[in-house]
């Protein structure tokens, strides 16, 4: 379930009772491009329709399960993938710009 979209828009809701609108909508893009991310990096998939249903897509699926890689190996073949590693990395910043933009905003503030 932590890898469906009803969850995120959950989380938006509750972070929009603090955070800016940039704030959210940003929220909103990163964890939709996580979740496609995961949908297209794995064979199997994400459950898109969850909770109306359980099935998982995958919107291109690859077939990175198929040589037996799970765990710690499947991560180390993930990320020697540079365009995997580069979507994550774009992602974690996109992270890190909300949580500064939401806890922080005055921290880095230029006069």
């Amino acid at each position: 379930m932590s890898h469906t979209p009803a969850l995120y828009l959950i989380a938006a809701l509750i972070l929009a009772c603090w955070a800016s609108w940039q704030s959210v909508l940003l929220f909103v893009a990163l964890t939709l491009g996580h979740l496609a991310l995961d949908s297209w990096a794995t064979d199997d998939g994400i459950m898109w329709l969850y909770p109306f249903r359980r099935q998982q897509y995958a919107l291109m699926p690859q077939p990175i399960h198929g040589s037996g890689l799970y765990g710690k190996e499947f991560y180390k073949h993930y990320y020697s993938l540079r365009h995997f590693l580069v979507a994550e990395v774009t992602l974690a910043i996109g992270g890190l710009i909300v949580t500064w933009m939401t806890f922080a905003p005055g921290l880095f503030y230029l006069a």
